[in-house]
């Protein structure tokens, strides 16, 4: 199910299952897994308790999974980069999920001016940048969270910088332990 929350912004590029939303600044999408039974109930707790928090509107969806959508979403932003000739970079920051909220509002200055896709409960947060400026921030604020800031898509027209941004204290360990079982 995706909530619509506001009336003015445009809706992001999330792929062909979008059509229909309304211009809002944000959208949320809610999935629901179980028993039919079980989705139903919690589908229309979740939809009372949002439009009495002022969501626009749902749309509902049963043909599309969250990961669907993801996918969508990188595929849409490194595509539509290239055609507008702004070099797009994705990348994911993971942290504690308790920490989400927290750190985008700390970063709210990357996160608002870029499309972002979050996903609250596994603490991942997508960024289509078009500057690699604010990596090595965001980068740093993660690590110190306990997380980790990945370059995970670039467009061709884009340099690419280091995916990884620093080398974890296991990458000796896991190159013995695959030269060992996996040469």
């Amino acid at each position: 199910m995706l909530f619509a929350l506001g009336p003015t912004a445009a809706a992001p590029a999330l792929g062909g299952w979008a059509d229909g939303l309304t211009r809002a600044p944000f959208h949320l999408i809610y999935a629901a897994e179980g028993t039919a039974e079980d989705v139903k109930v919690e589908l229309n707790q979740a939809r009372s308790m949002l439009e009495s928090l002022g969501a626009a509107g749902t749309i509902e969806k049963d043909d599309s999974s969250g990961s669907e959508m993801w996918a969508n979403w990188i595929r849409s932003g490194c595509l539509s980069s290239s055609e507008k000739n702004s070099p797009s970079l994705i990348i994911r920051v993971g942290v504690p999920p308790k920490d989400l909220p927290q750190f985008a509002r700390d970063h709210s200055g990357v996160v608002e001016s870029t499309p972002f896709f979050a996903d609250f409960a596994s603490g991942l947060l997508y960024l289509q940048l078009h500057s690699k400026d604010p990596i090595a921030v965001l980068r740093d604020a993660a690590l110190k969270a306990g997380g980790y800031a990945l370059v995970i898509a670039a467009d061709r027209s884009h340099p690419t910088p280091e995916p990884w941004g620093f080398l974890p204290e296991s990458l000796y360990l896991m190159r013995r332990l695959k030269a060992k079982w996996d040469p």
